[in-house]
């Protein structure tokens, strides 16, 4: 199951069920969408358990298309559409949580009758390879059953998945900022590869005990010694990462803080340390850094500070 930002969801098109005019006498909207009965009466008893469960649906969303069904109200009326599933993510989290539906067309060849279906990637269903979307899914005919199942399935991400998904792009801004400087010690001493460059300067280097009169030589030498040291200290120095999240507890903000001891150490993040506190006890320097971060585009990242995840979700340089 793909892991997807719930600011990366997409917003409906034009031609989507909830413009419809017949859609304002659907019963069964669900945060503005028209939907499902069963998949409306399911989403009702999440909500009663926890109020911070919303809904979304869009035939682009990333994970997987949300499905529709058409069905005619009366002879001679245009065919109204509505949903028969819908993207779940939870109040203030970063990333979607799953899918809730209710139907036949889940790729199941031994349904008769319509059942729910709940996908969340704690989902495992060995019935399916693990390349298909019914691997993430779980069915059940019963709405107390699939009330139980969402409600232990459909939990936000852990700091540690959540820097688990986002440290391979760290790692590569740093290693693409490696290989600038790298980059930059040869860039210097490329021009010097010209056969007259270097006859002319080595006639120069004889006739006058070392004077350069190329400019490429005199670039190369007034640049070169100080971009090879620049490599030499990126070169084998550990970057080390902390993974901030910021997030409300009641009124108060607090942070997790994933600490990745050398971001280039292909190790497992599950191995890495959890911290979490309220803003109040953060060092100042990974403030700041937040701060800094905070102005920046997704996915930008700043060589020394870091680079920023999500809306409350960043990486920092330590």
């Amino acid at each position: 199951m793909k892991h997807v930002l719930v600011s990366e969801l997409k917003q409906p098109s034009t031609n989507d069920p909830r413009y419809e005019p017949h859609c304002a006498g659907w019963p069964f909207m669900l945060d503005g969408i028209p939907v499902r009965r069963e998949v409306h009466e399911l989403a009702t008893e999440l909500r009663r358990s926890y109020h911070g469960f919303r809904f979304h649906a869009s035939t682009t969303n990333l994970i997987r298309p949300n499905k529709m069904l058409s069905v005619t109200n009366e002879p001679g009326t245009p065919s109204f559409r509505f949903y028969t599933d819908v993207t779940v993510y939870i109040e203030g989290s970063d990333y979607v949580v799953g899918v809730i539906g209710h139907g036949k067309r889940y790729g199941i060849k031994e349904v008769e009758k319509p059942v729910y279906m709940i996908q969340s990637r704690k989902i495992e269903n060995e019935k399916f390879g693990s390349h298909r979307d019914q691997f993430n899914m779980s069915f059940m005919g019963d709405l107390k059953k699939a009330v139980r199942t969402a409600l232990s399935k459909l939990v936000p991400y852990s700091p540690k998945e959540m820097a688990g998904i986002s440290i391979g792009d760290f790692r590569n801004c740093i290693e693409l900022t490696r290989s600038n400087v790298q980059r930059n010690v040869t860039s210097l001493v490329g021009p010097l590869s010209d056969r007259n460059v270097l006859m002319r300067e080595m006639r120069s280097l004889i006739v006058q005990n070392t004077m350069f009169v190329t400019e490429e030589f005199q670039r190369a030498a007034a640049g070169f010694i100080k971009a090879e040291a620049e490599w030499a200290e990126v070169k084998n120095k550990p970057i080390h990462g902390y993974y901030v999240y910021v997030r409300m507890v009641g009124d108060e903000q607090w942070v997790d803080i994933v600490e990745a001891t050398d971001t280039q150490n292909y190790g497992r993040v599950d191995d890495y340390p959890v911290t979490s506190m309220p803003v109040s006890d953060v060092p100042e320097d990974v403030q700041g850094k937040v701060a800094v971060l905070s102005m920046a585009a997704l996915d930008q990242h700043m060589n020394g500070v870091g680079m920023r995840v999500s809306e409350k979700s960043f990486w920092l340089e330590r």
